[in-house]
């Protein structure tokens, strides 16, 4: 478990390395060619300075792949910090993703039969060492020697 956590942490800094390398790619774009200090012909026919919108359009059109390849690394950091945090949920009450689901699917079923009755209390795995226990074991597991003695 301790290696795929790693690896979860690796993946997830390398798609928020890459997001951060292209930003500053395009800032540069836009800094060395003064693209903030121009200004533009609207619809009125009248000049107006250069925003963010503009900007953000002139990038597109020009840069269509990498401002592709920014906001599909945004959307897999997002989505490897969420299940990477879900994974550092399961460490620190010590379940398995298959408990945690038929756990949920458990309370699902108990809530329909139990619809206006007090809810029953959330049970508590029986492998749960505490936050620092739990943690502990991810990092440095019982040997055999220590299993049998447990």
């Amino acid at each position: 478990m301790r290696y795929f956590l790693l690896y979860m942490l690796t993946l997830c800094a390398m798609a928020g390395d890459l997001a951060m390398l292209a930003v500053a790619f395009l800032q540069q774009l836009v800094l060395k060619s003064n693209l903030m200090q121009g200004s533009y012909i609207g619809e009125d026919g009248e000049p107006h300075p250069v925003d963010i919108s503009f900007t953000i359009q002139h990038l597109f059109l020009t840069f269509p792949r990498v401002v592709f390849m920014l906001g599909f690394l945004i959307v897999v950091f997002l989505l490897l910090a969420g299940y990477l945090c879900f994974h550092l949920y399961l460490v620190l009450v010590n379940e398995t993703s298959n408990e945690w689901f038929k756990k949920r699917q458990w309370n699902v079923i108990q809530s329909k039969h139990l619809k206006h009755k007090h809810k029953s209390a959330k049970c508590k795995s029986n492998y749960h060492r505490g936050v620092l226990g739990n943690i502990k074991e991810i990092f440095k597991p019982l040997t055999d020697v220590e299993k049998k003695h447990v």
